[in-house]
């Protein structure tokens, strides 16, 4: 999720995701042009799954990908037992 949204910022609608019972599951990933340290720091508080920073590296974009559905998998499968 973008953190400058138009209308609403990420982290105002990340609460709103995080308000849903229904979504607490799905994980939420930042995407933002602001990359300082205090800025990561800030989103990954706030309750991001992960930061990524633009411009994107699509490599590490989609190790943060394999990881979360890793993680989603192995929540599921520990559930199931």
């Amino acid at each position: 999720m973008d953190i400058n949204l138009p209308g609403m910022d990420g982290f105002t609608a990340l609460r709103a995701l995080r308000g849903n019972r229904e979504l607490l599951p799905i994980p939420v990933v930042a995407v933002s042009a602001n990359a300082m340290n205090e800025d990561i720091d800030h989103g990954l508080e706030a309750g991001f799954d992960s930061y990524i920073t633009k411009p994107i590296n699509n490599a590490r974009f989609l190790g943060v990908v394999d990881q979360l559905l890793e993680r989603k998998k192995g929540a599921s499968l520990n559930s199931s037992t």
